[in-house]
């Protein structure tokens, strides 16, 4: 192949990533104008928007397009985790000390999301039949513990993390507590 045929397939596909890069923005515009309550990734939208025409599209890989698409989409599952547990009966939420969202019932914390994780805490055999089972993590900073750490990365992983809470939400102590009406 000549030099400047190879200069044309790299400029046609080049053409094709800009494309197929269009479309995925036209996408997400489309899902952003009917969701009012991420504003946040329109104001990502429009910075990226901004930035298309000048990336080096050849030297763009698949992998970083799914890192982007993917961190929208944890951002919308730790959203929707945390209206649900915040709409709960009893349910209070407070600034956790480090960082991230707490949840309490009474004064007991059922658990809190930072970033793209949920901790939880649970008596040690629950934590332990957890992991075992694969339903949640050792917790990433005190492993030894009855914290588990779950990984929220896309709306698929939001039931597990509600179901988490909720069992802890449910938990015998729970019934102890009688929300003011």
């Amino acid at each position: 192949m000549s030099r400047t045929a190879a200069s044309v397939l790299t400029a046609a596909e080049r053409r094709v990533r800009r494309v197929a890069a269009a479309q995925r923005a036209a996408r997400a515009r489309a899902e952003l104008l009917e969701d009012p309550q991420l504003g946040d990734k329109r104001a990502l939208l429009t910075t990226l928007q901004a930035a298309l025409p000048a990336l080096p599209w050849n030297k763009v890989r698949q992998a970083d397009v799914d890192d982007v698409s993917e961190g929208l989409s944890a951002r919308a599952a730790v959203q929707r985790v945390r209206a649900a547990v915040a709409n709960w009966e009893g349910v209070t939420t407070h600034t956790h000390r480090f960082g991230g969202i707490e949840f309490r019932l009474g004064r007991r914390e059922l658990g809190h999301l930072h970033g793209r994780i949920a901790d939880l805490p649970f008596p040690r055999h629950v934590r332990d039949e957890l992991v075992a089972a694969g339903r949640a993590r050792p917790h990433h900073v005190l492993p030894q513990s009855g914290w588990v750490s779950v990984p929220i990365r896309s709306e698929i992983d939001v039931p597990r993390v509600l179901e988490l809470f909720r069992m802890n939400y449910e938990r015998p102590w729970a019934g102890r507590y009688t929300v003011d009406r």
